[in-house]
């Protein structure tokens, strides 16, 4: 019964229909005279579906709080999301002027009239039967439904001998319990997805016996998802202390009550399952602990990370899901003991045990499952099984505790997740790329002072923030606190490039649960599905074979109103072609991704897809685009990274008055941008603009929206200042990352340092970097505090192949810059330590005709320095540290392409007391090491192409040493390679040894 209800109401509460009506409201909106021409009745009956629709959004409402299980109300709930989807694709029609609203005989209704008095008579018609329905719902005698608690009662009491894979976690949070602090009570909230074991581990800890020692006064008190409101849960508190029923007539009452209980009392609370997101529901929760003892403490079990960062005070223990082997083995332990028997010796079970995904819930729930499913045939179904493929009976003990994260999401947020249902198992998706595709399905609708971008990311940070999406492990050690993007990372530039994208992925079963609450609206075809076949209202596809043909695609022209269709991008394919008549088959498609295809071309035909937003044709060898793609009026976003056949975009790329983003390769792929690209002023993705030999930079100058990172090249083609001025560069307030690119050329110096003068960008740029420049020296705005608040903002700048340069701007001022890339700049004879700014983390340097290092070691935060190409530089020497301990935060060092360095000296004893990574190449003439026994954090050393180093230094290599490379160094080599090597003795204890590639096993190394 209890499945049925929440399966029931599944339509109803997935907020496909309520989201949809937002989006048809402002479409109506917008409608205006110029779209249907002064027809009086169209405009009537236009405000008449408005309002109709507004009703059927409340007889939607009132289906949902009757959580009918009735098959009618499922259904006529689909007809009214077609119809929804329908009205949108009309009212499309119509803002595209593709309906014709004017007849040359008046007593003949026009194509566009006929087509929304069609739609107004459908939804009125879905109005009889919603409220026909309804009434004959009122009209049955029969009891209301039970409300279904998807967050069941819980206690304090736990067998521990079924709880397997949480000894370490359990022993940190006792850890933290006891730990000494100043405050008077400590909340410390459990964090995670359902099913993760939150509750059995607040269980645990509760009754270890230091805990119970500890705290003399214990609570429990769980939170039901039907009763949350503040006097309940007071009164909850108060009874588990006192186990005494409390009858007060209100909130004052029970609060002073529970104080005088807690004054001068050292308690343990555990609220479990705690969901209310308001923060003032939690400063009245908490004000009777006021006066409790020093050393109190509170947990809360919560699946929203929003809770945990309102109660925490200062600490979170944030639980996942169990990994790797061992949590494949605690996954396997649970299955055995819930099913209650021996199932030692069965080949299935660690492949079943793999299945969970480190969910102990999911390990529970198959253990039960087991027990009535001794027979071979019958654990083959088993492993096959998906989470809507089990038993009512179990699915509904895994369903409702994994879906309470969605019900608690908003309508519109519901329907982005949902959409994330075709994606495969453990895909990683980037966050760039999903909001694109949520933007142009509709689900994103910009506002006035916010960009879609910034409002995709709230979305995925509330949908992180319910544990539904998780970061990708290789992105979850740049994820911060403080930031839950680890800042705004900007779309892949020469400065940014692919890998930097964040990545995020969605668990396993949650993905499962996906798809079950997006039934009949998203589907994927994979090889494993050859027999699915998804109702034909289908919206939202993705096929996934490894073999696709052209018939492939023809099984999906059924679908006609598909919206959707993806070849996942990492399953490259052998399809050449698209089917003659693909694009006319699906006339409703928004998003098409052909990337990772052999497809050469594209028909003309694809004009028909006039609903069009997202073509994404990355990864295929296509070679030229259809001219009738710029018919589409509507496209927002076209991707053509990595066709490296293409080399032209189509001239009148101009029409594509809508569209955001032109993404293509940052290399030399495109030959030149067409004319009057400076029409598409809401373009806010342009990664490439070349200037012309004709030069054509004032086209940027109305693109007002450019955001992220843009490389200007072939700057050698701007005439005089006034051309670069003409940009206005300073203007494109939202541009992140800012790359001008001169070739090389014999231009005047003067000539250049104007232009680069008039290409000043706004003040609150974060990354610049400047290649080819021929100048001699850079203009104020880079170099002076007069640049307003660049000071504040620039965080990386690299300046790179610059002949001319002799001198740096002064840096000092720029308070922000953590990087700077100085290389191919071989006339720079000096780099003035005392004026580079003490925020620096990352520096990389080279100057062919300096002859001194500078002073770089009171630079306090640095962590990477690179010092290279200095191709008179002889002695590495005090001066490079100058004073006693310094480089205080240095981890890596690297000296490189030095080829008159003979001597390192300079290091002291006090010096760089966090270097790890030490690496010195090709310096041919070196013959001494500095001293480094003293780098006691150095773990890794590096020495390549320096034939005449002769020995590693006389006091040797710090014991903290794990790694040592030494390749095309023979005299170094020969003292250190074998027993009878001088040196031996002095590297033989390190764990790995490579001389020239090969590893020296520690087997044989001898005492």
């Amino acid at each position: 019964m209890v499945l049925a209800v929440a399966i029931a109401t599944l339509v109803v509460s997935t907020g496909i229909t309520s989201s949809l009506f937002t989006v048809l409201y402002n479409k109506l909106a917008d409608l205006t005279l110029e779209k249907i021409g002064k027809n009086d009745d169209v405009a009537d009956k236009l405000q008449k579906l408005a309002r109709t629709l507004l009703k059927i959004e409340s007889l939607v409402d009132d289906m949902e709080n009757k959580q009918t299980n009735s098959n009618f109300c499922e259904m006529l709930i689909e007809h009214v999301k077609s119809a929804l989807f329908d009205a949108e694709d009309l009212l499309d029609k119509i803002d595209f002027g593709k309906l014709e609203f004017k007849t040359a005989i008046l007593s003949v209704k026009s194509e566009g009239e006929v087509a929304v008095i069609r739609m107004l008579e459908r939804v009125e018609d879905l109005v009889k039967e919603m409220e026909g329905y309804l009434l004959s719902e009122i009209n049955k005698k029969r009891s209301p439904p039970q409300s279904l608690d998807v967050n069941p009662r819980t206690s304090s009491l736990v067998d521990k001998l079924s709880v397997f894979g949480r000894d370490n976690e359990k022993e940190k949070m006792v850890e933290m319990l006891l730990a000494q602090r100043t405050e008077n009570v400590s909340v410390i909230p459990i964090w995670g997805m359902g099913g993760t074991g939150k509750t059995t581990l607040a269980q645990l800890v509760y009754n270890d016996q230091a805990v119970v020692r500890n705290f003399k006064l214990r609570m429990w008190v769980c939170f039901s998802s039907l009763d949350t409101d503040l006097v309940t849960v007071t009164k909850s508190i108060y009874e588990s202390a006192t186990n005494e029923v409390l009858e007060l007539p209100n909130l004052d009452a029970v609060q002073v009550a529970l104080q005088e209980k807690m004054r001068r009392k050292k308690f343990l609370l555990v609220l479990d399952g705690m969901w209310n997101e308001n923060p003032a529901f939690w400063d009245a929760l908490k004000l009777p602990f006021r006066f409790a003892a020093p050393g109190s403490n509170i947990v809360v079990t919560t699946r929203s990370k929003i809770v945990s960062l309102i109660v925490s005070t200062g600490q979170r223990y944030d639980l996942h899901t169990l990994s790797g082997d061992s949590g494949d083995e605690a996954c396997r332990d649970i299955i055995k003991q819930s099913f209650g028997g021996n199932l030692d010796g069965h080949g299935d079970l660690w492949k079943i045990a793999k299945k969970c995904k480190g969910l102990p819930l999911a390990a529970k729930v198959i253990g039960r499952v087991l027990r009535f499913k001794l027979g071979t045939k019958e654990w083959d179904h088993i492993l096959n099984y998906e989470l809507w493929d089990f038993p009512e009976d179990y699915k509904s003990q895994i369903y409702p505790v994994l879906k309470v994260s969605y019900d608690h999401l908003p309508s519109n947020l519901k329907r982005c997740f949902g959409y994330c249902s075709i994606f495969p198992h453990k895909f990683q998706f980037e966050e760039d790329d999903l909001i694109q595709l949520w933007a142009a399905e509709g689900f994103i609708q910009p506002q006035r002072t916010r960009s879609v971008q910034g409002i995709g990311r709230e979305y995925i940070d509330f949908l992180l923030s319910r544990s539904l999406f998780q970061v990708s492990p290789n992105d979850a050690d740049r994820q911060t606190e403080a930031e839950p993007h680890g800042g705004q990372v900007p779309p892949e530039s020469d400065l940014w490039p692919r890998h930097c994208r964040r990545k995020y992925e969605i668990h396993g079963f949650i993905h499962d649960m996906a798809r079950l609450v997006s039934a009949n609206l998203c589907f994927r075809l994979e090889d494993s599905m050859s027999t699915f076949l998804p109702s034909k209202n289908v919206r939202h596809s993705s096929l996934l074979r490894k073999n696709i043909e052209e018939s492939t695609l023809k099984e999906f022209h059924r679908y006609e109103k598909l919206r959707t269709f993806i070849l996942h991008p990492e399953h490259a394919t052998s399809l050449s072609k698209v089917p003659e008549g693909f694009f006319k088959k699906l006339p409703c498609l928004r998003v098409l991704n052909l990337s990772r295809s052999q497809i050469t071309e594209l028909t003309e035909s694809i004009e028909t897809l006039m609903h069009l937003r997202y073509l994404n044709l990355n990864n295929t060898p296509i070679k030229k685009l259809p001219k009738t793609l710029t018919n589409i009026h509507g496209l927002e976003v076209l991707k053509l990274e990595n066709c490296s056949e293409l080399l032209d975009l189509p001239k009148n790329l101009k029409n594509l008055s809508k569209l955001r983003r032109l993404d293509f390769d940052r290399s030399e792929q495109i030959n030149s941008l067409p004319k009057e690209i400076g029409k598409l002023t809401l373009l806010e993705i342009l990664p490439v603009f070349k200037v012309g030999i004709d030069g054509n930079l004032e086209a940027l100058k109305n693109m007002t929206c450019l955001r992220g990172s843009i490389s200007i090249k072939n700057l050698e083609n701007v005439a005089d200042v006034a051309e670069a001025k003409g940009a206005i560069l300073h203007n494109k307030q939202y541009l992140e990352s800012l790359g001008l690119h001169w070739n090389n050329g014999t231009r005047d110096a003067t000539v250049e340092q104007a232009v680069l003068e008039g290409l000043k960008p706004h003040d609150r740029l974060k990354r610049l970097k400047v290649v080819g420049y021929l100048g001699s020296k850079f203009p104020d705005w880079i170099g002076q505090s007069s640049f307003g608040k660049l000071d504040s903002c620039l965080t990386e700048l690299r300046i790179d192949s610059c002949p001319n340069l002799d001198s740096l701007p002064a840096l000092r001022h720029l308070t922000s810059l953590e990087t700077l890339d100085i290389d191919r700049c071989p006339q720079l004879l000096s780099i003035p330590g005392a004026a580079l700014p003490r925020s620096l983390k990352h520096l990389s340097i080279s100057s062919q005709l300096c002859t001194r290092l500078p002073s770089l070691g009171q630079l306090p935060v640095l962590k990477d320095l690179v010092i290279g190409k200095m191709g008179t530089l002889t002695n590495v020497d005090r001066q490079f540290c100058r004073l006693a301990g310094s480089f205080p935060s240095l981890e890596t060092l690297t000296f490189c392409d030095m080829p008159e360095l003979s001597i390192g000296s300079g290091i002291n004893n006090l010096d760089m007391p966090r270097l790890i990574e030490l690496r010195i190449d090709s310096c041919p003439n070196l013959v001494s090491l500095p001293s480094v026994h003293h780098l006691t954090s150095l773990e890794t050393l590096d020495i390549n192409d320096c034939p005449q180093l002769p020995s590693i230094p006389g006091k040797g290599l710090p014991r903290s040493l794990t790694h040592l490379s030494i390749s095309d160094s023979d005299s170094l080599k020969k003292w250190c390679k074998g027993r009878d090597g001088d040196d031996w003795s002095k590297i033989k204890w390190i764990l790995e040894i490579v001389i020239d590639g090969d590893e020296i096993p520690m087997d044989g190394r001898g005492n």
